[in-house]
């Protein structure tokens, strides 16, 4: 990738990152960037919440877990919210930073 391009990547991850967090009311926002299967890039944002499932820690959704992860998973996708409007809310948030 060329380093203009990475460079603009970046700071569209970074100002996702900022929106989601704020949107979200998490206290941090981890990250995964894949791209080894088909030629492009892309990246994953996790928000954190004080309450996780495993705080202080990577997210660990192994065998002896799963049911625990993916309760709280869905109730993230799932809840009184869902994700549509979380979606919503952080396009509104990034909308307005770039005004």
């Amino acid at each position: 990738m060329a380093e203009p391009d990475l460079l603009g990547f970046m700071r569209a991850v970074r100002a996702a990152a900022r929106a989601l967090k704020a949107v979200t009311g998490a206290v941090k926002i981890n990250d995964e960037i894949h791209g080894n299967t088909v030629p492009h890039l892309y990246m994953h944002l996790f928000p954190r919440t004080a309450d996780d499932p495993f705080p202080g820690q990577p997210i660990d959704c192994s065998e002896s877990i799963r049911r625990l992860c993916g309760r709280r998973m869905r109730a993230i996708r799932h809840g009184d919210e869902g994700l549509v409007p979380v979606r919503m809310r952080v396009r509104r948030s990034l909308e307005a930073e770039s005004e």
